[in-house]
């Protein structure tokens, strides 16, 4: 902050589900630019969703959301004496808001695209459920979002087009540009004593794409921060006292133990160390989750949360953490803001290793999905001699990002359908199609002559050029430390077709001398959306850990 003594507090609420894991990286450029203007803010998490406690059942509903922002708000203005509060909630975190500002006196309610009315979300949930498909379930799971009973309920009575006026002095509404806005919310706030704006903005889609995809509406967030800054008086301020009683331990329950750390040479990088409340036996193992994608520190689905809490109920200890650029990690110019494969994060992983050794450890596990399995991979042929004893790599798809860089699609596209037509050889549907004309005979042709080229190239580049390649190089290096590589796939994954195109004969070695396994989840898609599979994968995981801690 300009002056470092903010003038107002802004409390920040994000949506659930997956648009809580692609809106993060929004909402923490708009922390960063509320800090610009000398307002403070929280982002917060509620009970039962990314880093914050769980109340049992692991599931989050809409009371619970709606109780964690006005405890937080009473919090604020009782014991902090905090007079200008700003509420700010983007989706369904932006209904959450609303319900709280019923209920405590609010400075400003910024509505960023609400969720106005719950049953046409939910539709639009089972629908995508739909898409993602999967194995029935005793909870409703859509990629991310457990709807239960409670939550259903909830969603289907949500109408904020028929809810009592908040107790916000002031209201922003935002709404997106090409469905314009609900004039019925738009006359239930003017016939309020709130003072109401109204704003059309530009760049939904951006915020909630995959996360790897997502684009950061820098001019919304301007325009945000201008009109909520005009509005506080500036001769207002927030205790400093009040912004450094962050506490760094945080007792999950009566078992398990976190502590926020910020770490690396400029203690830019973020993680959570998670750990039993009880005496930790410093020498078993600690397991590092490694960012998927650009999924922040919690994990997909916050399954890297829930994971390293299950671990540490059974005294283990963990380590999730975001390389630079992702999550809550700063980009420091030697990674690009979201970059997945990012240059530096060799370093990132070596920088995490460091600051445990500092609390005792000498042992540890990597694991990660898709682009935490490719680092993860990397790292074990790369970090010093027995500093890693597994990696667990999910669903990789790259394990030369290098090469990966220059023509990665065509290179991926093509092993992904070769697999894919390998699987389907004795389906009688699938020749009948191809002989009926209903399937592109020149395409498939087309996939299997890139593919020869591609096992052309790297059997040139072997034997003609005397070029291992890097990917034989990492494995005869991970072969020589005895480091294990446990695989673990999806059903319909590619990531063992691509690493035999690239080192056939030194995977069978691994896989001869034990140091490499293969375990498959059925039913798995790509990010392990639904519960059944995050169940399975930290199954596979336990199994490891407590393996190498002997038991």
């Amino acid at each position: 902050m300009k002056s470092h003594v903010p003038k107002a507090l802004a409390v920040i609420c994000p949506p659930l589900g997956q648009e809580y894991m692609s809106s993060h990286r929004t909402l923490r450029h708009l922390a960063d630019a509320f800090a610009d203007v000398d307002v403070a803010s929280i982002r917060m998490d509620y009970l039962n969703t990314g880093n914050s406690s769980d109340t049992g059942v692991a599931y989050p509903s809409m009371s619970d959301c709606i109780e964690s922002v006005v405890t937080l708000c009473e919090q604020l203005q009782r014991d902090e004496k905090i007079e200008n509060i700003i509420l700010l909630g983007f989706g369904l975190g932006a209904s959450i808001a609303f319900q709280a500002a019923k209920q405590r006196d609010i400075h400003t309610l910024v509505l960023w695209e609400p969720c106005i009315k719950g049953r046409r979300l939910l539709r639009e949930l089972r629908l995508l459920s739909g898409v993602v498909g999967g194995r029935e379930c005793e909870v409703n799971d859509v990629v991310g979002l457990t709807l239960t009973g409670q939550l259903i309920g909830e969603l289907e009575a949500l109408d904020l087009e028929n809810e009592e006026p908040t107790k916000a002095a002031n209201t922003i509404y935002l709404y997106r540009n090409d469905r314009g806005p609900s004039q019925k919310l738009l006359a239930s706030l003017a016939a309020s004593n709130t003072n109401a704006i109204q704003m059309a903005y530009e760049g939904y889609e951006g915020i909630v794409d995959f996360p790897t995809e997502t684009l950061v509406p820098y001019h919304v967030i301007n325009r945000i921060v201008a009109t909520v800054s005009r509005r506080v008086p500036e001769t207002a301020t927030v205790s400093l006292e009040c912004m450094n009683k962050t506490s760094r331990d945080n007792i999950i329950d009566t078992t398990v133990k976190e502590e926020l750390l910020l770490f690396g040479a400029n203690k830019l990088l973020f993680g959570v160390l998670a750990q039993p409340v009880d005496t930790v036996d410093k020498n078993q193992p600690v397991i590092l989750f490694l960012n998927c994608g650009s999924e922040h520190n919690v994990g997909p689905h916050r399954m890297y949360t829930r994971f390293s809490r299950k671990l540490a109920e059974k005294g283990g200890v963990s380590f999730r953490f975001d390389i630079e650029g992702i999550g809550d990690s700063f980009a420091n110019g030697k990674n690009q803001d979201n970059m997945a494969y990012s240059p530096v994060a060799m370093k990132d992983i070596g920088e995490a290793i460091i600051v445990l050794k500092e609390y005792g450890f000498s042992r540890f596990i990597l694991s990660g999905i898709c682009a935490g399995a490719y680092h993860s991979f990397k790292a074990v042929s790369e970090l010093g001699e027995g500093l890693v004893e597994d990696a667990i790599l999910v669903n990789p798809l790259v394990f030369d990002w290098s090469f990966v860089g220059e023509n990665g699609g065509e290179y991926l596209h093509s092993i992904s359908e070769v697999y894919r037509y390998k699987s389907t050889f004795f389906k009688l549907n699938h020749w009948k199609k191809l002989l009926s004309g209903k399937s592109n005979i020149a395409s498939v042709l087309g996939v299997f002559t890139q593919y020869a080229k591609l096992r052309a190239y790297n059997l040139i580049s072997r034997v003609v050029k005397g070029n291992e390649g890097p990917v034989i190089r990492r494995l005869n290096k991970i072969a020589e430390k005895k480091c294990r590589l446990m695989l673990v796939l999806s059903e319909g994954e590619p990531g063992y077709q691509i690493l035999a195109v690239s080192a056939g004969k030194e995977i069978n070695k691994l896989r001869d001398s034990g140091l490499l396994n293969i375990i498959h989840i059925d039913g798995g898609d790509h990010g392990l959306s639904k519960r059944f599979m995050q169940d399975e994968l930290y199954r596979i995981i336990e199994s490891v850990y407590l393996k190498n801690r002997g038991y």
